[in-house]
């Protein structure tokens, strides 16, 4: 329970706004205004109002978001860092024969 009242002997217990006291009459619980009808609840975009850690591009979910990365880039272990992938390093390049890792790309140069 939230709230303890002392009375004469006994006490009665009572819940915080946003939440109800269950059938023991000492446990509170959440009440979710969003289903009970009360309160009509907006997903708000946190990609649109700039609330969001995305490094690179935010897509708006229902209730969150989600990071993406550019081409050239992969997402962090975070969830949220774009990282430069290293074409010429993990060989997904197709050089023919020098490869240099530029920052989101590559390039290639002929030996001379």
């Amino acid at each position: 329970s939230q709230i303890c009242t002392n009375t004469n002997g006994s006490y009665t217990c009572g819940c915080n706004d946003g939440y109800y006291l269950d059938f023991d009459s000492v446990t509170c619980n959440d009440t979710d205004e969003c289903i009970d009808g009360n309160v009509t609840c907006n997903d708000t975009n946190e990609c649109s109002d700039e609330t969001h850690n995305c490094s690179q591009i935010c897509t708006n979910t229902i209730g969150s978001y989600t990071c993406e990365c550019n081409d050239g880039y992969y997402l962090d272990f975070d969830n949220v860092t774009c990282n430069d992938t290293d074409e010429c390093s993990d060989e997904t390049h197709n050089c023919s024969q020098i490869c240099n890792n530029t920052i989101g790309s590559y390039t290639w140069k002929m030996w001379m």
